[in-house]
């Protein structure tokens, strides 16, 4: 568990942080790599970020293939119940990159009792939240890391609030720091897509064990 940390602004901190996640991946070789809207928002966001940054992904990808590539195709066909809709997928050859919301809508589809499908609702439509959760809003999260505030946090039932003078450190609470309490959501991210993938994905990857096509395919 390591939370490699990226200077705002500092384009060179972005591309060896980019490339150490390849290189695990790289060292690691899974067969699957899941997440969680992570062809709406991960993938896309590291082909943008490398081109704002003044460089090509595929300078730090690396593959099972000697042709290193990390694909990006368009128009890939994803059925939700009786539809289909587009969407853009992420190729890596030796790899089948999954991205759970995928399953998690399909289920959406047939079970009138899923309302949505974000991460955070699911795990606690499902049950699998940690009792000591930590959630942060979006457009929160950089700056509680950046922040250089203490914050009392309870570590049963992962509340926390800032420490001021009128709102001191909280009886049974540690004192941390804004790095901490980010990632501990991000670990708790993980956490639940590892547990949700489990649940909507499993009958799928047992499937794909008798059939002749990837994991991704069915």
């Amino acid at each position: 568990e390591e939370l490699v940390e990226i200077k705002k602004g500092d384009k060179e901190s972005e591309f060896n942080a980019t490339k150490k996640l390849f290189g695990i991946i790289d060292k690691l070789t899974p067969d699957v790599i899941i997440g969680y809207n992570s062809e709406n928002f991960d993938f896309n966001f590291l082909v943008v970020r490398a081109e704002k940054c003044g460089y090509d992904i595929n300078q730090v990808v690396k593959t099972l293939s000697l042709d290193d590539k990390l694909i990006r195709r368009n128009n890939a066909n994803l059925k939700i119940g009786g539809k289909s809709e587009k969407y853009t997928q992420t190729l890596m050859f030796g790899y089948n990159i999954i991205d759970t919301q995928h399953a998690v809508r399909r289920a959406k589809a047939i079970n009138s009792e899923i309302e949505k499908t974000n991460l955070k609702y699911i795990s606690k439509f499902c049950d699998v939240a940690p009792q000591n959760r930590v959630y942060i809003k979006g457009d929160n999260i950089s700056k509680t890391y950046e922040s250089v505030d203490k914050y009392s946090f309870n570590e049963i039932n992962g509340k926390y609030h800032k420490i001021t003078p009128t709102n001191p450190l909280k009886e049974g609470d540690i004192e941390v720091d804004g790095k901490f309490i980010v990632f501990k959501y991000l670990m708790d991210d993980l956490y639940e897509t590892n547990l949700i993938d489990d649940q909507f994905n499993q009958a799928n990857f047992l499937i794909n064990k008798i059939l002749p096509t990837t994991f991704s395919k069915v």
